[in-house]
């Protein structure tokens, strides 16, 4: 297999260890928050997801630390409202977000094999 496929198989299943059914759009909000140089609006998730608001409201709480039936979440969001305005909800990597994305970043720029 191609080191760099194989190194994406092992990011995902690292993440898979959290949540053993994690929907691929719910990897796509952690990348995008955590690839944007400003904060993630839900408008810019919905947009650029193609997502509808129920959808993406849905996603983003079930990343963040309870979901929309009041379990817990992931923990790798948190929410706020926009300190330039207050109608809008802002969306950033928690500390435990934080980690996941160096581990994945980690994994995948692994040259020397499978997880341990």
């Amino acid at each position: 297999m191609n080191q760099t496929l194989e190194n994406f198989l092992n990011a995902l299943e690292e993440m898979r260890k959290l949540s053993t059914e994690i929907p691929a759009v719910r990897i796509s909000i952690l990348v995008m928050i955590a690839t944007s140089k400003e904060p993630v609006t839900y408008a810019d998730i919905e947009k650029k997801l193609k997502l509808s608001k129920s959808s993406a409201s849905r996603h983003i709480q079930a990343l963040s630390d309870t979901d929309r039936h009041g379990k817990p979440g992931l923990g790798f969001i948190k929410t706020a409202s926009d300190p330039n305005d207050w109608r809008r909800n802002i969306v950033v990597l928690s500390r435990t977000g934080e980690a996941m994305v160096r581990r994945f970043l980690i994994i995948l720029n692994d040259t020397g094999g499978k997880i341990k």
